[in-house]
């Protein structure tokens, strides 16, 4: 990998809220794709030829950017965290490999996970 970069802001509003982003960047992995392919009589399937090891190609950048907001709030009884998170927030098509069609003569991406939201409440007993 020749670069990764991780770069993380937080913010605190009025002492209440915490908000955070964080944005990752990286090379693409290496991979080897497939050159071509071959029908083998025996299985009834086609077999798909690699590139040689020194034609590798990358995927393409890595690229994400996460959102979380939260808020600590005291209870009688101990306190509560609000929370609230956004995972590639703007959604980012990160090609995870390629897939292909039957005979190979097709290639598909794969993705990683795409945008993904959740909250909650964590309680705590004291």
């Amino acid at each position: 990998m020749s670069y990764f970069l991780r770069t993380t802001l937080q913010y605190k509003i009025a002492g209440l809220w915490e908000l955070g982003l964080v944005y990752w960047q990286r090379q693409g992995r290496y991979y080897l794709p497939v050159s071509q392919s071959y029908f083998d009589e025996q299985t009834n399937t086609f077999a798909p030829i690699f590139a040689a090891q020194h034609e590798g190609l990358r995927l393409p950048d890595y690229h994400k950017m996460d959102l979380s907001i939260s808020r600590i709030i005291g209870l009688p009884f101990g306190s509560a965290v609000l929370y609230a998170n956004a995972t590639n927030l703007l959604d980012f098509k990160n090609v995870r490999d390629y897939n292909y069609n039957e005979d190979y003569s097709q290639r598909f991406a794969e993705y990683l996970n795409r945008r993904v939201v959740f909250f909650g409440v964590v309680l705590n007993w004291e």
